[in-house]
């Protein structure tokens, strides 16, 4: 195959000089069948390409929802210590309420 297409074919005992058109048929074929490899390549390259975005999404994903994980849990815990320290100063008023009646 010639780098830009196929190679044009002669009519069958021609020097390919005087009568050396083209066979239309032959030639529609060959470009047809050059556009479906060409176009065959480029889906699939397309395909390993989405099949690549695809993973690095699904590990951003994972990333990112080791990272909301481990975040919700600190504050889980802090907020656990804040209502604990609140119960306490809780019960301290009302120890003070009741001592200053």
């Amino acid at each position: 195959m010639a780098l830009y297409g196929p190679r044009i074919k002669t009519v069958p005992g021609s020097d390919g000089i005087a009568d050396g058109q083209p066979d239309g048929h032959v030639a529609d074929r060959e470009v047809k069948e050059s556009l479906e490899r060409q176009i065959e390549n480029v889906a699939s390259r397309f395909d390993a390409q989405a099949i690549r975005l695809d993973r690095a999404m699904l590990q951003t994903g994972a990333r990112w929802t080791n990272r909301m994980i481990a975040w919700s849990e600190k504050v889980d815990v802090e907020l656990g210590k804040r209502i604990q320290e609140l119960g306490e100063l809780s019960k301290r008023v009302e120890e003070l309420d009741r001592g200053a009646k």
